[in-house]
């Protein structure tokens, strides 16, 4: 399992027992479509997933973090005890956790949740290296690698890749603001709609509207109630409030919503392709900006 293209191999192929070794080296799409084929049709057999594996030292395995929440998030309520069983299910796509395991039921569906806990160790919990000088080889390793091995620390600081646009401290600390002001600024109006376009299949049309320099909640429209451009602009119609300027991804099928749109919307409709090469330079005046894409991410940075 090299890469996510690789999950088709295992399509429909059932295991009652399901080993993942290094899971932070695995993604979070590889992870829950193996976890649909953990069955048998044996009434009496048990079917369960182990995971085993270092703590995340890059911000490609924090999923990880986020799915043990109660045992490795510092900001979850309600924290859990090493060996503790907890359950969880997934409701519209999100991790749910549940009081009990109990069936709930859910948009008419009857549910029934799945256990999980957590259990840590340190090398000193490894009878057979800790006998050997495997530890003054951690030692010798700089952190957050050191303590990450030596100690199974899963709440260390990650560390960013040397090229990451936005810092995940950033987001982290812009997203704890908007969590304690959850309206926007008092007075303030719309400023902008941001659609990312999206027609059938399992991806989603999403909609960001724009209240100055605060975001608002994501609006997501599953694909399948997103047939054609014309329902695609219908949504965005939906959130406008006549005045707003609308940025959206206008290739492929967002042709179809730019050609609904321009004559009901005229200046306020900014169609973008984010390949156009452009003349926008960063603040300093310095860097010309490859593309609108870079444009995008990098004005979002400054």
């Amino acid at each position: 399992m090299q890469r996510e293209w690789d999950t088709g191999k295992w399509q429909g192929r059932p295991h009652s027992l399901l080993c993942f070794d290094e899971l932070t080296e695995f993604t979070r799409t590889i992870y829950r479509f193996l976890l649909g084929w953990n069955r048998s049709t044996l009434l009496d057999e048990r079917c369960r997933v182990v995971c085993t594996g270092n703590p995340p030292v890059t911000v490609e395995g924090r999923w990880v973090i986020e799915e043990w929440a109660p045992w490795l998030d510092d900001k979850y309520p309600n924290p859990a005890q090493p060996g503790e069983l907890r359950w969880y299910t997934y409701l519209d796509e999100k991790l749910t956790w549940l009081d009990n395991g109990e069936p709930i039921y859910h948009k008419g569906e009857k549910i029934k949740p799945k256990s999980r806990t957590f259990i840590p160790a340190a090398l000193k919990d490894n009878p057979a290296l800790a006998k050997t000088d495997y530890l003054s080889r951690l030692q010798a390793l700089p952190e957050p690698l050191r303590s990450a091995l030596k100690d199974g620390n899963f709440k260390l600081a990650m560390e960013d890749a040397p090229f990451q646009v936005i810092p995940t401290k950033w987001v982290e600390l812009a997203m704890d603001r908007w969590r304690a002001n959850p309206n926007p600024p008092v007075g303030q109006g719309l400023t902008a709609l941001g659609a990312d376009i999206a027609r059938g299949g399992t991806n989603k049309m999403v909609i960001a509207p724009q209240y100055g320099n605060w975001i608002g909640e994501l609006k997501k429209i599953p694909g399948r109630e997103v047939p054609d451009g014309p329902t695609a602009a219908t949504h965005i119609h939906k959130y406008h409030d006549g005045k707003a300027d609308v940025y959206f991804d206008s290739i492929a099928v967002g042709s179809s919503v730019e050609d609904c749109l321009k004559d009901h919307m005229g200046k306020c409709l900014h169609p973008i392709n984010n390949a156009v090469a452009t003349n926008v330079f960063d603040k300093s005046g310095k860097n010309r900006l490859f593309n609108m894409r870079a444009v995008c991410y990098w004005k979002c940075r400054e």
